[in-house]
Formats: structure tokens, C-alpha cells, sequence
């Protein structure tokens, strides 16, 4: 990166003029406000000039740790606030692109800072992703090139879901019911649906990614056993990263292509766990749907039907949300039985308790349907 020109200005304003680096640049000048770190601008093209459609802009620190994000405008427009003073880079994320990342510059005290930041539109190729016979369950997503571009694709899409249910700034109306089924999921026992409508928030939330990659997603409970499933945050945090290993896989429904990012627990993992795909259109690279099975479960859980399905959107606007999901859990009975001798608990799969939803109508801030 070249030297920084500092020129004077009006009002003691300055311009600070910055050179490419890489697929991204950055042209800035700042004024300062009272009170304030704030990084706005504008992403544009860097070939053209022209500004780029809906995504997300990321604020990242020294240690390119994630300060903020924000989804920008149709325009490209974006405003971001900083935690305090120091050097920090922007990066560009749009789903189907290469992500785009700025030189890096100094955020001073009550600084406002306003950049044009300039990226290469470099559509993603999943469709030359391949699937061979050694292909292996390997630790971590970007061990191989093929799985590192499948896991960015769906690591934006993940983080921009996390960011909608965390921002709460969209209107949605949602169907929401639980069912009970027997044992065969061929009689409906219980069915009740309710419907809600508000700022949206993620649909189901887990405990800390951290406890369940300690104790496991089953835990015997009291009087029952209680399961869980991983959140969006729970699948990007790194201990459940390290804790399972992943392949490519390959498939087609409703006539798209799709490239799947596969997951297990490790080899050595004894306590129950989750497994799964993550399912991206091989045309655009978006990101499809969740399936999501058990490992490990207890014997009398050991059914391949405990599961789920979520399914995941892009909106309009940029931002993505949980479009529609279903979790499919066990109900357990446990009796004392009398033995020969002794008595004796005994616990069996009783039949299944489903829970889940569907968004129908979703609202922009400004209350237009989007």
C-alpha cells in the first residue's frame, strides 16, 4: 500500500487517498463528529464504477475478526459503527461472489468515515465441483478447495440469517404447530397450529455451542430425555467446526442441481451428536436447506427419523431468513418394570413429537410486502 496523502480542506476536513490492493480499494475522505467511530460509503465495481446490487458489508479488526456488519442498500450504500479507534478493513459479501476486501485504514477518535470501496465481480463456479471416490469426511471446511468455496457460500448465507433474526428490523406473519405421532409417524395423536406475526426473530435457538461440543445433544433429563438442535449460530461457531469433519456431495431436487456440504461427528466422538448436509443451488450458490440427523442417540432413541429440515431464503431486500423448518424429536416413556429380582427402568421409543413452521407474509421496515 502506497503513503497516505493528507490534503486540508474546508472546516478542517481532510482527504485521505488509499491504492489497490489485491481485488479491492479503497478512495476516503473523513470528517469528524463528536461522539462517534462511523464507516459509511459505497460499494461499487471496480471495473465499472457501477454500484453493486444488495449484500452484506463486514467492519473487521487487525486480527480480521468481525467489528459489524450491515446489509448495504440497492445503491451500494452502507454505514457502519466502530467500537473505538484503530485499523480496521472492510469486506464485501455477496452471495454468488467472490468476497472483496479493502486495504486497511485508521479509524480515529469520533472519526466519520466516508469510502468508496472497490471490488471485482468474480461470480463463484460451483458447478465445477466434482465428486470422486476418495473423497473423504476431513476436518474442517476449507481443507480442500472444493469444500472451502461450498462452506464460504454457505457461511454467508448462515451469518446473513444470524444477522436478520439478531438485527429484528423486518415484519413477518408465521404458522407455527406441533404435532404428536405414533411410533409408525402413520396416526396424528395431537395436532395444534397457532399463528404469529411481529419483528422477526430466529424461529428456535439452542444452548451454547460450546456445552453441547462438551455434553452432547441428548441429555437425560428427570423424568425425560431432552434433545437438541443446532441454531444457525451453534453451525458457525468453531467448536463445531473442530468437532466434525466434512465432504462434498452431490444431488437434485425439484430440477436444481445442488452441491452439498456433508457433515459428521468425528471418529472418536462417543456422546450423541448431530449430522447433516448443507444444500447449495449449483446456478446460484445460495444456500437451499439444512437436513440434519442424530448420532450416537441412546439405544432406545437409535431411530433414523429424529431429525429436521430447514429451509432458508434470501428476501428482496438482501437479508435471509428461515423460511419454513421442521424438527422431527422422539417422546420416550420410561417405566419401573418389575425383574426377576429386582426392578428395573426401561425406556422406549414411544413415537414422535414434530414441531416446526412456515413464513408467509414478510414486511419491510417501511411495512411494504416484500
Amino acid at each position: 500500500m502506497s503513503d497516505l496523502e493528507y490534503r486540508s480542506g474546508s472546516r478542517g476536513r481532510f482527504s485521505r487517498l488509499a491504492a489497490c490492493l489485491g481485488c479491492a480499494a479503497l478512495a476516503a475522505c473523513y470528517t469528524t463528529d463528536l461522539g462517534a467511530q462511523v464507516v459509511r460509503g459505497q460499494v461499487v465495481d471496480a471495473t465499472t464504477g457501477v454500484s453493486v446490487g444488495t449484500g452484506f458489508v463486514v467492519l473487521l479488526d487487525e486480527d480480521s475478526s468481525e467489528v459489524a456488519r450491515t446489509l448495504n442498500a440497492s445503491d451500494g450504500r452502507f454505514a457502519l459503527n466502530a467500537s473505538g479507534a484503530g485499523v480496521y478493513r472492510l469486506r464485501s459479501e455477496r452471495i454468488g461472489y467472490r468476497a472483496g476486501v479493502s486495504p486497511p485504514f485508521e479509524l480515529m477518535p469520533d472519526d466519520t468515515l466516508e469510502l468508496t470501496l472497490q471490488v471485482e465481480v468474480l461470480p463463484i463456479r460451483l458447478a465445477a465441483v466434482t465428486v470422486t471416490g476418495e473423497d473423504r469426511c476431513l476436518l474442517h471446511p476449507d481443507t480442500t478447495a472444493a469444500m472451502a468455496l461450498a462452506w464460504e457460500e454457505a457461511r454467508k448465507a448462515l451469518e446473513a440469517a444470524a444477522w436478520t433474526a439478531s438485527w429484528g428490523g423486518y415484519w413477518f406473519r408465521t404458522q407455527l404447530y406441533e404435532r404428536e405421532l405414533d411410533v409408525a409417524r402413520l396416526r396424528l395423536l395431537r395436532n395444534e397450529t397457532t399463528e404469529q406475526s411481529g419483528l422477526y426473530r430466529a424461529p428456535f435457538a439452542s444452548v451454547d455451542a460450546e456445552t453441547l461440543a462438551r455434553e452432547g445433544y441428548v441429555v437425560r433429563g428427570d423424568s425425560a430425555w431432552v434433545v437438541y438442535a443446532p441454531d444457525v449460530k451453534v453451525l458457525l461457531h468453531p467448536s463445531f467446526l473442530d468437532s466434525h469433519c466434512f465432504r462434498i456431495a452431490l444431488g437434485e431436487w425439484e430440477g436444481e442441481s445442488r452441491i452439498g456440504l456433508a457433515f459428521e461427528p468425528l471418529p472418536d466422538k462417543k456422546s450423541a451428536d448431530v449430522a447433516g448436509t448443507l444444500w447449495l443451488s449449483v446456478e446460484s450458490s445460495e444456500l437451499r436447506r439444512l437436513d440434519l440427523r442424530y448420532s450416537h442417540l441412546p439405544g432406545e432413541m437409535d431411530d433414523d427419523r429424529i431429525g429436521g429440515t430447514v429451509y432458508v431464503m434470501p428476501t428482496p431486500a438482501g437479508a435471509w431468513i428461515i423460511r419454513e423448518w421442521q424438527l422431527r424429536m422422539p417422546i420416550v416413556q420410561r417405566r419401573w418394570v418389575r425383574g426377576v429380582e429386582t426392578m428395573r427402568w426401561e425406556t422406549s421409543l414411544e413415537g414422535f413429537r414434530d414441531s416446526g413452521g412456515e413464513v408467509f407474509e414478510v414486511r419491510s421496515p417501511g411495512g411494504i410486502t416484500v
